[in-house]
């Protein structure tokens, strides 16, 4: 095949799953800021991509909740930078108490975890979006504050030696 209808054929798969989507947005399309004839996408915009998977439990979810939900898990991204997922389950069995977990994965840390519990799904999210931020908040300041420590021994500088022994 020659190569101009390898980039085609490319860009129409790459239609297709968006249409679906299968893949975000970002991914493998030619924006005006890239260089012409650069398909790849950004090294910086590839690591913003993150996975959002929202189910419900005994339920579901009424129409804009999900992507509600989405968009407001999508935010925890600026607290911490190295979250690769978060998976968010409603759990509908009390109709009246709906009960949300949010479970978000980053790289080199602690997984946080946080319920919440209210009378809509909505500030069910909130409750524990809130509990989540601040684990993420102090797993942040805390790695800050790793990247502070003091040197070990061998980062040290040797002590300046006198040369008035050497003078006898």
């Amino acid at each position: 095949m020659r190569p101009c209808f390898q980039d085609r054929y490319r860009r129409i798969a790459i239609l297709l799953m968006l249409s679906h989507r299968q893949i975000p947005a970002e991914v493998g399309l030619q924006t005006s800021s890239d260089p012409p004839g650069r398909t790849e996408p950004n090294h910086r915009r590839e690591s913003q991509l993150m996975q959002v998977n929202v189910s419900a439990r005994h339920g579901s979810l009424q129409p804009g909740d999900q992507e509600l939900i989405v968009e407001k898990s999508e935010k925890l991204r600026r607290l911490y930078d190295r979250i690769n997922a978060i998976e968010v389950t409603v759990d509908l069995a009390q109709s009246d108490k709906p009960v949300v977990e949010i479970k978000a994965s980053a790289e080199q840390a602690d997984n946080p975890i946080a319920t919440g519990q209210a009378t809509t799904v909505i500030s069910a999210f909130d409750i524990a979006v809130n509990k989540v931020e601040q684990q993420l908040r102090r797993l942040k300041e805390k790695k800050k504050i790793a990247g502070h420590r003091a040197k070990g021994h061998k980062h040290m500088e040797a002590a300046p030696h006198d040369d008035e022994d050497s003078d006898q």
